[in-house]
């Protein structure tokens, strides 16, 4: 039976998502360098290091609690279950810093990474789930 979650985990949560929607994602290393031309005719390379292109993941979570509402305003009083809780953690990971290893996406995605960015929204027309995206860096190997 094929697997249809890949598993977030960090020091201090282990989440599962819906496998997402992605095309084409991989893990690239580029060279950041910035090109200075002076009037006088001479060229100048500043080398800013390794750069790396973002992985970006987004899908879709279902809600299982119909009238759970998740935005802002309902941090303090959320549900201890569901989604909203779901994602609280995710932006206490990515507040944290923490490094996260995702695992289930196939050999050429999983690997150890940290969280940029990542935000959600509600599905247009309902309340029973929400469209995800992360925003994740590669973490290189010493």
């Amino acid at each position: 039976m094929a697997q249809n979650t890949f598993t977030i985990t960090s020091d201090t949560y282990t989440l599962k998502f819906n496998l997402p929607e992605y095309g084409g994602a991989t893990r690239t290393l580029t060279k950041d360098l910035a090109l200075f031309n002076f009037w006088v005719g001479d060229i100048s390379v500043i080398d800013k290091g390794i750069g790396d292109e973002p992985l970006v993941l987004g899908g879709i979570e279902l809600n299982s609690i119909a009238s759970e509402l998740c935005f802002p305003a309902c941090f303090p009083i959320c549900f201890d279950s569901g989604l909203c809780t779901k994602f609280i953690k995710v932006w206490d990971i990515q507040n944290d810093g923490e490094e996260i290893t995702i695992s289930g996406l196939g050999d050429t995605l999983d690997g150890v990474y940290v969280i940029r960015s990542f935000d959600f929204e509600t599905i247009k027309g309902t309340n029973l789930g929400f469209a995800w995206r992360f925003e994740l860096e590669w973490v290189r190997s010493a």
